[in-house]
């Protein structure tokens, strides 16, 4: 998806990406809140992705509130029925239905869209019909706040690196 960043849902401060943006570690530590009021917290790598406090791996952000909204528009699993908008390095165009991105598509010789996008193919999605559901706080300003009490975390002007 490229490199960017959000504001903390709290202080409106941007979430530095560590360890690229050169910024104390600190300030990259973060706890994202999910709809059901479960947690994520951990430090943030300025591509979507959030590694887990106590060594329990790497989340992506947009793949981890992806299902809430799902969830909510639809009466079954709808996570997997994300859009895709490819377009070859050649400008032939594909729509395709695929939620991960590193699952091998069989249209296009079990190459993931992983593998596309560094072999030169342009991908987008319609992940930003989520973006108001994703409310991260820095972990110095979050105190047991619940969903419904957080502000949106709005898009970052400075991706999480320019400063």
């Amino acid at each position: 998806m490229g490199f960017f960043s959000w504001k903390c849902a709290v202080c409106d401060e941007s979430i530095p990406a560590y360890p690229y943006a050169g910024r104390d570690m600190e300030l990259s530590h973060i706890v994202m809140v999910l709809p059901d009021n479960t947690t994520k917290s951990g430090i943030y790598g300025g591509y979507g992705d959030i590694t887990l406090d106590n060594d329990e791996g790497e989340i992506d952000v947009y793949e981890t509130i992806a299902p809430f909204y799902f969830k909510k528009k639809c009466k079954r699993d709808a996570v997997f029925n994300i859009k895709k908008y490819l377009t070859s390095p050649e400008g032939k165009k594909y729509t395709i239905n695929q939620f991960m991105y590193d699952e091998p598509l069989k249209k296009f010789s079990g190459m993931s869209l992983n593998q596309l996008r560094e072999s030169g193919w342009d991908i987008t999605s319609d992940f930003y019909l989520i973006q108001p559901m994703i409310k991260i706080v820095r972990f110095d300003q979050y105190h047991g706040q619940a969903y419904e009490d957080l502000k949106p975390s709005e898009s970052c002007e400075n991706q999480g690196y320019f400063y």
